[in-house]
């Protein structure tokens, strides 16, 4: 373990923390504000959001619901565990262990799980337009690509690439510190 100054550690130690609380609270938080959202919104409204268009005089069969809105929660779970990961990483330096290896590891779990997310999001799209269009006089079948799939899976590249960047450090910083 490396020495710095208590106010240093007091204050990474704070920010630990305060980060840990926000970690765990996303997590749980985020897939049930998703699902609440689209639990409660009107059949029209949830066919707009998943088909892309409106149609009037809707009614959607309450498993049909259910198993779209199942969808939806899924990359959002997907990135939620990645949230989760960065909790070892934070909790070793809380503990006072300064560029712990379990940071880096959690930082790209977190980063998988963000491209994962985000590829989830790609093949779910499709699934959730046909599921709702199904037994309907036009099938519809949507592919999209949004800027925030694009950016999600950008950003989990870049923070893989960041966490790898670290690690190597870490090693060759280690290496380093047995010749001297």
């Amino acid at each position: 373990m490396l020495t710095t100054s208590p106010n240093r550690l007091r204050r990474i130690r704070l920010a630990c923390t305060g980060l840990m609380a926000l970690c765990l609270l996303v997590a749980v938080v985020w897939p049930v504000a998703v699902a609440g959202t689209l639990a409660t919104m009107p059949d029209a409204q949830l066919f707009q959001v998943f088909v892309g268009r409106a149609l009037t005089g809707l009614d959607i069969p309450i498993t049909t619901r259910v198993l779209a809105i199942a969808l939806s929660v899924i990359p959002v779970l997907v990135a939620s565990a990645g949230v989760l990961a960065l909790l070892p990483g934070l909790s070793d330096m809380r503990a006072g262990q300064l560029f712990p290896a379990t940071a880096f590891r959690g930082l790209r779990l977190f980063a998988v799980a963000l491209q994962l997310s985000a590829l989830l999001r790609l093949l779910i799209t499709p699934m959730q337009s046909l599921l709702l269009t199904v037994g309907r006089d036009e099938r519809t079948l949507v592919i999209s690509i949004g800027s925030d799939v694009v950016q999600s899976f950008a950003l989990g590249l870049g923070m893989w690439l960041l966490a790898w960047i670290f690690a190597e450090g870490r090693a060759l910083a280690s290496e380093n510190a047995e010749f001297i």
